[in-house]
């Protein structure tokens, strides 16, 4: 069988080896779980930018209503993330 998922040497300067398990399921969980608690900050820079559009922009597009529904998700999402830090002790 072809591994196509192995674990980084500790040389790799650009992600800690222990982020890596080698172990796909795993991995891909760990993922996945960054991925959805990290989606506030995410919402939050597409705030800031449809906000800036809706001021600077010659496209006729929703960016004010973009921006609200944005921020709408990250002040949903927002105290899953920091339950989540708080326990990391970040």
């Amino acid at each position: 069988m072809t591994v196509l998922f192995q674990q980084r040497s500790k040389d790799d300067s650009h992600v800690a080896a222990d982020l890596v398990t080698g172990d796909h399921d795993t991995d891909l969980k760990t993922l996945m779980t960054e991925a959805e608690l990290f989606m506030p900050l995410v919402c939050m820079f597409w705030a800031c930018w449809a906000l800036l559009n809706a001021e600077m922009s010659c496209l006729s597009f929703g960016y004010g209503a973009h921006a609200r529904d944005r921020i709408a998700i990250y002040f949903m999402m927002k105290e899953k993330l920091v339950a989540f830090l708080n326990k990391k002790n970040c």
